[in-house]
């Protein structure tokens, strides 16, 4: 199974577990716990859409997921709060970054849809109207400024609005906090690297500005000599929640090849692929179905892929 046919195989098991959650009649797919979550659906529904429209998907074009997406962004809508922002149950309410995780998943989403389908103008509200929650909120960990930032860009160039645009200029006005080896200040191999480095992504995709490329790449250079004998993610320096856990690094794959393609860098690519192995070894699969559908030379990345091995 090749790289791209192991990222669609993985995101079509995680659209079967989110309908496989949805109850008959229901407008939105419930957690394993068996309640509803705004955060949730909404990356449920991002996911179903991304499947909607990849040619590749036995979900391309499925009228019957096409109804239940747009009950979930109807319910979306009803259930927002006031702000335009959405809620992580476990402990952030009227939350403008973890609207910004949420919405740069509906982003994605968004740029895949055709122009004249009926989900892009109730995806283009909530999106407008999550940005401007987003735009008067804040943030409390140091991962948050770059989704804020990535998102309010998205918005602006979605929507037109300046003032998100504005908005992103003045958190990325207070510069990076990476240092010169390529730890960020919130330092955390499992998890929040991989949020750090997502974002500096979006942030070059999104501006051309190198410095984000440069930002991921520094970060991502690092991360290399962070896998343990098994080939597992060390995580016994991190800083947070990940402490000590154990993680496979299949979150790492789509960066390490998206960075590889846009610095011309074949060891990225051969990195990507032999983590994409090491996962497949370990019963898990590299994510990342919307950026290589996003990135306009897809093709030309996945071909570049195949020709490489690892050193």
């Amino acid at each position: 199974m090749g790289y791209f046919e192991q990222v669609l195989a993985a995101h079509e098991a995680q659209c079967d577990e989110i309908l496989s959650r949805w109850a008959a009649g229901a407008q939105v797919p419930m957690m394993p716990d068996r309640h509803t979550d705004t955060r949730h659906v909404s990356f449920c529904a991002a996911a179903l859409i991304t499947a909607l429209c990849c040619p590749q998907s036995r979900f391309y074009q499925d009228e019957e997921v096409r109804r239940k997406v747009g009950r979930a962004l109807r319910w979306l809508k009803e259930n927002r709060r006031d702000s335009g922002c959405f809620d992580l149950d476990s402990c952030n309410f009227d939350s403008a970054p973890d609207t910004a995780f949420t919405v740069n998943a509906l982003t994605d989403a968004w740029h895949l849809l055709p122009t004249d389908d009926s989900l892009l103008p109730p995806l283009t509200e909530l999106i407008e109207r999550a940005c401007e929650g987003i735009a008067a909120g804040g943030f409390h960990t140091p991962n948050h400024r770059w989704a804020i930032s990535a998102c309010l860009l998205e918005g602006a160039a979605i929507t037109g609005r300046e003032d998100f645009a504005r908005r992103a200029g003045v958190y990325l006005g207070e510069g990076l906090d990476i240092d010169e080896s390529g730890e960020f200040a919130e330092r955390s191999t499992g998890v929040y690297n991989l949020v750090n480095d997502d974002q500096m992504l979006r942030l070059y995709h999104l501006t051309g500005g190198r410095q984000y490329l440069e930002a991921a790449a520094q970060n991502l250079r690092i991360m290399r000599r962070y896998f343990d004998p098994d080939s597992s993610v060390f995580t016994f320096n991190s800083r947070r929640q990940d402490f000590g856990a154990t993680v496979w690094p299949e979150g790492y794959c789509s960066l390490y090849l998206l960075t590889g393609f846009w610095l011309k860098d074949t060891d990225f690519a051969a990195t990507a692929l032999y983590l994409a192995r090491i996962c497949a070894a370990h019963g898990t699969s590299p994510s990342g179905l919307p950026w290589l559908l996003r990135c306009p030379a897809r093709q030309c990345l996945r071909r570049r892929a195949r020709q490489i091995s690892p050193r």
